[in-house]
Protein backbone atom coordinates (compact mmCIF):
# COMPACT_ATOMS: atom_id res chain seq x y z
CA UNK A 1 0.00 0.00 0.00
CA UNK A 2 1.39 3.57 -0.90
CA UNK A 3 2.20 5.79 1.91
CA UNK A 4 -0.21 8.50 -0.44
CA UNK A 5 -3.18 6.50 1.89
CA UNK A 6 -1.92 8.20 4.66
CA UNK A 7 -1.31 12.04 2.89
CA UNK A 8 -2.95 15.05 4.81
CA UNK A 9 -5.85 14.88 2.27
CA UNK A 10 -6.40 11.50 2.66
CA UNK A 11 -6.34 11.50 5.97
CA UNK A 12 -8.92 14.48 6.15
CA UNK A 13 -11.44 12.13 4.58
CA UNK A 14 -11.13 9.16 7.08
CA UNK A 15 -11.86 11.82 9.47
CA UNK A 16 -14.36 12.92 7.70
CA UNK A 17 -16.04 8.95 7.40
CA UNK A 18 -15.72 8.71 11.07
CA UNK A 19 -17.52 11.69 12.06
CA UNK A 20 -19.85 10.76 9.74
CA UNK A 21 -21.10 7.33 10.63
CA UNK A 22 -20.49 8.88 14.76
CA UNK A 23 -22.94 11.35 13.71
CA UNK A 24 -25.64 9.33 12.34
CA UNK A 25 -25.44 6.94 15.52
CA UNK A 26 -26.35 9.53 17.49
CA UNK A 27 -29.13 10.15 14.84
CA UNK A 28 -30.39 7.28 14.43
CA UNK A 29 -31.06 6.72 18.33
CA UNK A 30 -32.03 10.68 18.86
CA UNK A 31 -29.07 11.33 20.88
CA UNK A 32 -29.57 13.79 22.53
CA UNK A 33 -32.79 14.82 20.84
CA UNK A 34 -33.87 14.13 16.69
CA UNK A 35 -33.18 17.87 16.30
CA UNK A 36 -30.12 17.89 17.33
CA UNK A 37 -28.62 14.80 16.45
CA UNK A 38 -30.28 16.11 12.39
CA UNK A 39 -28.26 19.11 12.77
CA UNK A 40 -24.98 17.33 13.90
CA UNK A 41 -25.45 14.55 11.12
CA UNK A 42 -25.73 17.26 8.55
CA UNK A 43 -22.76 19.27 9.79
CA UNK A 44 -20.94 16.10 9.49
CA UNK A 45 -22.11 15.36 5.81
CA UNK A 46 -20.83 19.26 5.12
CA UNK A 47 -17.22 18.40 6.44
CA UNK A 48 -17.26 15.10 4.38
CA UNK A 49 -18.51 16.69 0.90
CA UNK A 50 -15.53 19.52 1.77
CA UNK A 51 -12.50 16.65 2.29
CA UNK A 52 -14.06 15.33 -0.32
CA UNK A 53 -14.29 18.68 -3.02
CA UNK A 54 -10.32 18.87 -1.97
CA UNK A 55 -8.33 19.50 -5.44
CA UNK A 56 -5.97 16.51 -4.56
CA UNK A 57 -8.65 14.42 -2.77
CA UNK A 58 -10.98 14.82 -6.97
CA UNK A 59 -8.16 14.69 -8.96
CA UNK A 60 -7.12 11.54 -7.51
CA UNK A 61 -11.19 10.09 -7.32
CA UNK A 62 -11.25 11.09 -10.89
CA UNK A 63 -8.21 9.33 -12.10
CA UNK A 64 -9.88 6.07 -10.95
CA UNK A 65 -13.42 6.72 -11.98
CA UNK A 66 -12.25 8.03 -15.28
CA UNK A 67 -10.20 4.90 -16.04
CA UNK A 68 -12.67 2.82 -16.19
CA UNK A 69 -15.23 2.51 -19.65
CA UNK A 70 -18.13 1.22 -17.77
CA UNK A 71 -18.59 2.65 -14.66
CA UNK A 72 -21.02 -0.19 -13.67
CA UNK A 73 -18.50 -3.27 -14.39
CA UNK A 74 -17.35 -4.63 -11.85
CA UNK A 75 -14.48 -7.42 -11.53
CA UNK A 76 -14.48 -10.63 -10.65
CA UNK A 77 -12.33 -10.73 -7.71
CA UNK A 78 -11.41 -13.82 -4.91
CA UNK A 79 -12.87 -13.86 -1.44
CA UNK A 80 -9.06 -13.41 -0.20
CA UNK A 81 -9.57 -9.44 -2.35
CA UNK A 82 -12.18 -9.43 -0.52
CA UNK A 83 -10.90 -9.90 2.93
CA UNK A 84 -7.95 -7.67 2.06
CA UNK A 85 -10.65 -4.82 1.59
CA UNK A 86 -12.72 -5.48 4.37
CA UNK A 87 -9.70 -4.68 5.99
CA UNK A 88 -9.35 -2.02 5.56
CA UNK A 89 -12.67 -0.95 7.48
CA UNK A 90 -11.13 0.10 10.21
CA UNK A 91 -9.76 2.99 8.84
CA UNK A 92 -12.92 4.89 8.19
CA UNK A 93 -14.08 4.11 11.61
CA UNK A 94 -15.94 1.27 10.80
CA UNK A 95 -16.02 -2.23 12.27
CA UNK A 96 -14.60 -4.99 10.25
CA UNK A 97 -17.54 -7.50 11.55
CA UNK A 98 -19.62 -4.87 10.77
CA UNK A 99 -18.59 -4.45 7.14
CA UNK A 100 -18.22 -8.47 6.63
CA UNK A 101 -22.17 -8.55 7.61
CA UNK A 102 -22.76 -6.25 4.89
CA UNK A 103 -21.73 -8.51 2.25
CA UNK A 104 -24.22 -11.29 1.03
CA UNK A 105 -22.95 -14.76 1.11
CA UNK A 106 -25.00 -15.19 -2.25
CA UNK A 107 -24.62 -12.62 -4.96
CA UNK A 108 -27.36 -10.48 -4.95
CA UNK A 109 -28.85 -9.46 -8.62
CA UNK A 110 -26.92 -6.26 -9.94
CA UNK A 111 -29.37 -3.13 -9.77
CA UNK A 112 -29.31 -0.13 -11.40
CA UNK A 113 -26.73 2.47 -10.05
CA UNK A 114 -26.26 6.14 -10.83
CA UNK A 115 -22.94 6.33 -13.08
CA UNK A 116 -20.15 7.76 -11.29
CA UNK A 117 -17.70 9.03 -13.98
CA UNK A 118 -16.41 11.75 -11.98
CA UNK A 119 -15.25 12.94 -8.00
CA UNK A 120 -18.17 15.14 -8.71
CA UNK A 121 -20.51 12.45 -9.00
CA UNK A 122 -19.72 10.47 -6.24
CA UNK A 123 -20.50 14.28 -3.89
CA UNK A 124 -23.52 14.43 -6.00
CA UNK A 125 -24.52 11.03 -4.62
CA UNK A 126 -23.61 11.36 -1.72
CA UNK A 127 -26.14 14.06 -1.34
CA UNK A 128 -28.46 12.28 -2.27
CA UNK A 129 -28.03 9.39 -0.18
CA UNK A 130 -27.74 11.65 2.96
CA UNK A 131 -31.30 13.11 2.01
CA UNK A 132 -32.83 9.37 1.84
CA UNK A 133 -30.86 8.36 4.90
CA UNK A 134 -32.57 11.12 7.30
CA UNK A 135 -35.98 10.20 5.26
CA UNK A 136 -35.83 7.05 6.04
CA UNK A 137 -34.73 7.03 9.74
CA UNK A 138 -37.89 9.92 10.17
CA UNK A 139 -40.32 7.39 8.52
CA UNK A 140 -38.52 4.33 10.77
CA UNK A 141 -39.93 6.15 13.54
CA UNK A 142 -42.97 6.47 12.96
CA UNK A 143 -43.34 2.61 12.45
CA UNK A 144 -45.59 1.58 15.32
CA UNK A 145 -44.80 -2.12 15.76
CA UNK A 146 -41.63 -2.17 17.85
CA UNK A 147 -39.69 -5.50 16.00
CA UNK A 148 -40.33 -4.27 12.08
CA UNK A 149 -39.05 -0.21 13.67
CA UNK A 150 -35.59 -1.98 15.12
CA UNK A 151 -35.88 -3.93 12.21
CA UNK A 152 -36.09 -1.04 9.69
CA UNK A 153 -33.45 0.85 11.82
CA UNK A 154 -30.94 -1.95 11.64
CA UNK A 155 -31.31 -1.99 7.96
CA UNK A 156 -30.77 1.51 7.33
CA UNK A 157 -27.86 1.71 9.38
CA UNK A 158 -26.38 -1.65 7.71
CA UNK A 159 -27.18 0.98 4.28
CA UNK A 160 -24.96 4.08 6.05
CA UNK A 161 -21.71 1.60 6.59
CA UNK A 162 -21.94 0.16 3.05
CA UNK A 163 -21.94 3.70 1.79
CA UNK A 164 -18.86 5.10 4.27
CA UNK A 165 -17.31 1.28 3.14
CA UNK A 166 -17.94 1.88 -0.87
CA UNK A 167 -16.39 5.69 -0.54
CA UNK A 168 -13.73 4.90 1.84
CA UNK A 169 -12.59 1.89 0.08
CA UNK A 170 -12.43 3.99 -3.74
CA UNK A 171 -10.89 6.76 -1.98
CA UNK A 172 -8.14 4.48 0.48
CA UNK A 173 -7.59 3.01 -3.63
CA UNK A 174 -7.58 6.20 -5.34
CA UNK A 175 -4.71 7.48 -3.62
CA UNK A 176 -2.79 4.14 -3.04
CA UNK A 177 -1.25 3.73 -6.25
CA UNK A 178 -0.99 4.95 -9.90
CA UNK A 179 -1.60 1.54 -11.25
CA UNK A 180 -5.13 1.32 -12.64
CA UNK A 181 -5.37 -1.96 -13.16
CA UNK A 182 -4.08 -2.39 -9.80
CA UNK A 183 -7.21 -1.09 -8.22
CA UNK A 184 -9.83 -3.70 -9.62
CA UNK A 185 -10.39 -5.57 -7.08
CA UNK A 186 -11.27 -2.07 -4.33
CA UNK A 187 -13.32 -0.76 -7.58
CA UNK A 188 -15.49 -3.81 -8.03
CA UNK A 189 -15.43 -4.31 -3.75
CA UNK A 190 -16.71 -0.32 -3.61
CA UNK A 191 -19.44 -1.25 -6.55
CA UNK A 192 -20.82 -3.62 -4.51
CA UNK A 193 -20.92 -2.03 -1.80
CA UNK A 194 -22.73 1.15 -2.94
CA UNK A 195 -25.28 -1.33 -4.49
CA UNK A 196 -25.75 -3.04 -0.88
CA UNK A 197 -26.54 0.52 0.31
CA UNK A 198 -28.73 1.51 -2.00
CA UNK A 199 -30.79 -1.55 -1.44
CA UNK A 200 -30.92 -1.05 2.28
CA UNK A 201 -31.55 2.97 2.16
CA UNK A 202 -34.04 3.21 -0.56
CA UNK A 203 -34.60 0.02 -1.93
CA UNK A 204 -33.76 -0.68 -5.62
CA UNK A 205 -33.46 2.29 -7.25
CA UNK A 206 -31.98 5.40 -6.11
Amino acid sequence: MNKGIWDRETLAVYRAMRAYHKAFIRYNKAIPTPEDAKQSLDIAKEQLIQALNSPVAKSHINLVLSSRQDSHQKAKITEKERTMEINLASIFGLKIRQVKRTFHSEPLPPIETPPLKTATDLTKQLEKLHRSIAEEVEASRRIPERIPKKKRKRQIARGVTSLIFASGCAIANAFSSPAIPAMLASYSTALTAFENAIRDIVGENL
